[in-house]
């Protein structure tokens, strides 16, 4: 017996998670998967975890996200720091399961965590964070996160991520 049916899926306790089949164009002369491709999953996660929320989803089709932010129209998210720990290799077609959760908000702030485990066995791969600023498209000047976004990113979340300001 596996230890993925012993346990509950550890990804089910993301906000959302994707599954990956590890790509031959994904591995490195040493033919495990090479660091920087981790950054990519990570991303692949956070832009379907944006496509979970409403008024992302509308604004992407009503506007265009990409054509809008190439335009300089609205606000966009811009990375500000982002990180990943290592903690076993993957390999050729092993098939990972990729999560996300934001862990907070503030002002024009957004945080994330990402987990990548084993589709098989349930063990964790990698791990990592990432910071992201909410930015006019235009002049990518620091704008407040807005209350339908948070409220959306809440809602999916289940739970507050940041506390009201004080007025």
């Amino acid at each position: 017996m596996s230890s993925i049916e012993k346990n509950t899926r550890p990804w089910e306790k993301c906000s959302a998670h994707i599954e990956i089949s590890v790509a031959w164009r994904d591995l490195d002369a040493y033919g495990h998967v090479n660091n920087a491709v981790y950054f990519s999953y990570f991303e692949m996660i956070r832009i379907h975890y944006f496509t979970l929320l409403p008024g992302f989803r509308k604004n992407m089709e009503e506007k265009g996200i990409l054509r809008g932010m190439m335009e300089g129209r609205g606000n966009t998210m811009t990375l500000v720091n982002t990180s990943c720990t290592y903690k076993r290799q993957a390999f050729l077609s092993q098939k990972l399961v990729v999560g996300i959760k934001v862990t907070g908000a503030r002002r024009s702030f957004v945080d994330m965590q990402y987990k990548i485990y084993d589709r098989e066995e349930g063990f964790l791969v990698a791990k990592g964070t990432s910071v992201h600023a909410v930015v006019d498209a235009k002049t990518f000047r620091a704008k407040k996160i807005s209350p339908e976004f948070l409220a959306d990113m809440e809602t999916l979340e289940g739970r507050r991520l940041s506390k009201p300001e004080k007025t």
